[in-house]
């Protein structure tokens, strides 16, 4: 990811976004777009929550109690190993 640094005078302005705002030069031409972080999360969360219909719900709650196969640390590591080609 790119970052750039921008001058004293944005911060204060980014702070008044309380939602999804179009950032522009002076001539109105499109720089990019700014999304607070507080909307990207809630955005976020909404999206989940949407999925997590009651079937959902209980079938994760379902598959959580199942007992599943345990690995040791050494088993899992050589797993990883096997899967990159990698023979030590």
């Amino acid at each position: 990811m790119n970052r750039l640094v921008v001058d004293e005078n944005l911060p204060s302005k980014l702070d008044q976004c309380t939602d999804r705002t179009e950032l522009c030069d002076a001539g109105g031409r499109i720089l990019g777009v700014f999304v607070p972080e507080a909307v990207r999360e809630r955005r976020m969360y909404e999206r989940i929550r949407a999925e997590l219909t009651p079937d959902r719900i209980a079938e994760i709650e379902r598959l959580a109690e199942e007992p599943g196969p345990f690995y040791t640390t050494a088993e899992v590591l050589q797993k990883l190993r096997d899967l990159e080609g990698v023979k030590r």
